[in-house]
């Protein structure tokens, strides 16, 4: 299996699997705050007037930015998470196990930097990867479901706050 080539010899990895699927699944969850607080912004553009909705005269929605908020920190706080597994590989490399010995008697001599950063390292990537992919679709909902008219000057301003 790639997750036991690219960790310590008798490393369990099983734990740290599990921690980047509930750290993925967990910040997936709060970015669907951004639904929640885009339907608010739509819902404020428009009055009632005997129950016909109508759009309110010279009302602006929110900047991208502005409506993501904190929802989208979560994955980078996740990706600094799991590029800390590779600290407790390294302490597990040689504290625990000791396995470093077992290492370096292999054929194949690995260096230190390759069996404990490659995992982490794509553990940090993937969550990354999913959270452009998710604002990419959100701002696809934003232009898409946003009145054209509402839509504010400056909305992708600070989008790289994010």
């Amino acid at each position: 299996m790639i997750l036991d080539r690219y960790s310590p010899p008798g490393y369990n990895h099983q734990r740290e699997k599990n921690i980047f699927v509930a750290l993925l699944l967990l910040s997936c969850f709060i970015s669907l705050g951004f639904i929640a607080e885009y339907v608010h912004e739509i819902n404020s553009l428009y009055y009632y007037d005997g129950g016909r909705r109508l759009l309110k005269e010279g009302a602006v929605v929110k900047n991208f930015a502005g409506i993501c908020r904190g929802y989208m920190y979560c994955f980078s706080v996740a990706a600094i998470t799991v590029l800390c597994f590779s600290a407790i590989r390294y302490m597990y490399l040689f504290g625990e196990s000791k396995s470093i010995y077992t290492a370096k008697r292999l054929p194949k001599k690995l260096p230190v930097f390759s069996i404990i950063a490659p995992i982490p390292a794509t553990y940090a990537v993937l969550l990354i990867a999913v959270k452009c992919a998710l604002l990419c679709i959100y701002a696809i909902i934003y232009v898409n479901f946003t009145p054209e008219q509402c839509l504010p000057v400056n909305m992708w301003q600070g989008i790289w706050r994010l």
